[in-house]
């Protein structure tokens, strides 16, 4: 802890300006978790790329069902359901 009232001297940073040295650490610490975020959102999104191969590109239990369905004459489609779908999905189209 510095007792006098001595000015903080000025460092010099690569671009030729000049700073105190408590906006220095101040600047370092700001890197710091700016670099500890983008490791960590990092991460997270090899996490989920991980999950995500794992998981079988076709659901061979909703195949079943829907081949049983069918098999049984109780697969029913839901005409409004499907419409909304597809008015959405071309009004998405459109937008993008």
């Amino acid at each position: 802890m510095k007792v006098t009232n001595q000015p903080q001297p000025l460092l010099q940073d690569a671009r030729g300006g000049l700073r105190t040295e408590g906006q220095e650490v101040a600047r370092r610490d700001q890197q710091l978790r700016k670099d500890n975020f983008v490791t960590t959102s990092s991460f997270t999104i090899d996490k989920l790329k991980q999950r995500i191969a794992a998981e079988p590109e076709i659901r061979m239990d909703k195949v079943a069902s829907l081949r049983d369905q069918l098999r049984n004459g109780e697969y029913k489609v839901d005409t409004a359901r499907l419409a909304d779908k597809m008015l959405t999905e071309a009004l998405n189209e459109e937008l993008s």
